[in-house]
């Protein structure tokens, strides 16, 4: 039976996809998972280049095009989750890598009845040097492994990455991504908290977390702001039918502090901006943000303006 379907979103990325390939085809077990790789909507030279591997390898490479009205790593995950046949599904992003051992770590729970289960991820600077970027979702773990309560992990995990879902689960909750260009693992990984009924949390690192200056999360637009925000508000009035006791960690102050100093969209935006959020219910402030303080500040150099 097929394990594992390892779903890649593409768009332009020849110069890493090869790399994080071959680091896949060294786990031989290859009647257990697969490769689905979805080109969202590259150039002609890039999705070529993306066609002349897939017969390269050993294990099943399927590669697919976004053929929706849509562009961007929600609907092209969706595609995957659709395509895919194994019994656990993960995402990782094309500039970013696997541990040498996640394979090993995965596979011990394949046999696992859990909806989705979570492992941990670090992070790398361009100078393949540990990072920060991680640090606030590796402490979630912790957090949850030392006191065990789960809203956390259910309700304000914002990755997607670095886990593996049942794909049952998925499809019989009617389970996707929404369609913004960016938030869209923020609005997926609530839903999932949503209607898991069991979920495990391995202390193992399975995904490295690299940082690509061009990534849309790195180089930030105006629009691309805009679409984070939409998804935040639409996330939250999701939890809010569910549950109106449950907080997002995600708040007014913290999105005027990237509108502001992150990404210098000026103080009329983010008046604006700060209002449309308050208008829907994202609190103005949480305790979280004082002790994401340092954090903030030490990302700050991962993210420019574009």
């Amino acid at each position: 039976m097929l394990q594992l379907s390892i779903v890649i979103p593409y768009f332009n990325n020849s110069s890493t996809i090869d790399k994080l390939l071959n680091s896949i085809d060294k786990f031989q077990d290859y009647s257990k998972y697969e490769v689905i790789i979805i080109d969202d909507k590259s150039n002609y030279e890039q999705f070529e280049f993306l066609l002349s591997m897939e017969q390269k390898f050993n294990f099943k490479l399927s590669i697919y095009k976004n053929d929706t009205d849509f562009k961007g790593p929600g609907p092209v995950k969706n595609i995957g989750i659709k395509k895919s046949i194994g019994k656990w599904i993960t995402f990782i992003d094309s500039d970013d890598e696997f541990t040498d051992d996640f394979y090993e770590s995965f596979s011990l729970n394949f046999d696992s009845y859990k909806d989705m289960i979570f492992y941990k991820l670090i992070s790398y600077t361009e100078n393949n040097e540990i990072g920060v970027r991680h640090v606030s979702f590796e402490n979630q773990i912790i957090n949850y492994l030392n006191k065990s309560t789960e809203e956390d992990l259910r309700y304000n995990y914002n990755l997607a990455t670095g886990r593996l879902f049942n794909r049952e689960f998925l499809l019989k909750n009617n389970i996707f991504f929404n369609n913004q260009m960016l938030g869209e693992d923020f609005y997926f990984s609530v839903k999932t908290g949503i209607h898991a009924k069991d979920f495990e949390v391995i202390d193992k690192y399975v995904y490295r977390w690299n940082y690509n200056k061009i990534s849309l999360t790195s180089s930030m637009s105006k629009e691309k702001f805009i679409q984070s925000i939409n998804s935040t508000i639409e996330t939250n009035k999701i939890i809010k039918e569910f549950n109106p006791r449950i907080k997002i960690k995600k708040s007014v102050l913290k999105y005027v502090a990237f509108s502001l100093i992150r990404y210098k969209l000026g103080i009329v935006f983010t008046i604006r901006l700060a209002i449309t959020l308050m208008h829907n219910g994202i609190p103005f402030f949480n305790s979280n943000d004082l002790l994401s303080l340092k954090n903030f500040f030490d990302n700050n150099k991962y993210y420019k303006k574009t």
